[in-house]
């Protein structure tokens, strides 16, 4: 009995107002059922399963006050949700990914020797796509907001002096 096993392969989208979005998870999702994966596309409906949620937003907004004066608009605030919204998946370890990284062709086995002692950012530094338990991405949402709060002044000098867009915003990017 031949079994056909495909990996999941995770994505957070929100609908922010961006141009053309639907056809880029169209895309993504091709990509990746090509590549032999399954591919599931998380929402805000995800996010609030995580009892944490209500607090987890109210914090981020205070913190991105803290850092640039203003609320926080909703692509910042979905770049933190999506870790979220991977924390409510009842999964043993997880590959997600941004709708926006295209698979041309990496294969699941390819994924299969990661440490699963933290999470994994396969980009480097940029958050696009990763692996993790629903524990560790739990883990790291508490933690977006425990280290920005008790060293917010540090957050806000790095933020400033490193990109010219802290004024603006902040987000998940910048935590990393």
């Amino acid at each position: 009995m031949i079994i056909n096993f495909k990996m999941n392969v995770y994505t957070y989208y929100e609908d922010i107002g961006f141009e053309e979005q639907d056809q880029l998870i169209d895309l993504w999702r091709s990509s990746w059922e090509q590549a032999g994966f399954n591919p599931v596309v998380l929402n805000l409906h995800h996010v609030k399963k995580n009892p944490y949620y209500s607090e987890f937003k109210h914090k981020l907004n205070e913190i991105h006050l803290a850092i640039t004066g203003k609320d926080m608009d909703n692509y910042c605030l979905s770049c933190f949700l999506r870790w979220m919204a991977y924390s409510t998946i009842d999964e043993d370890s997880m590959i997600v990914c941004d709708y926006d990284v295209i698979n041309s062709g990496v294969s699941a086995c390819e994924f299969k020797e990661f440490n699963n002692e933290r999470i994994n950012l396969i980009t480097g530094v940029c958050p696009a796509l990763a692996i993790g338990t629903p524990r560790q991405f739990s883990e790291l949402c508490h933690t977006f907001v425990d280290m920005a709060l008790s060293n917010i002044d540090l957050v806000r000098e790095v933020a400033t002096t490193t990109d010219n867009r802290m004024g603006e915003v902040y987000h998940d990017q910048h935590f990393f």
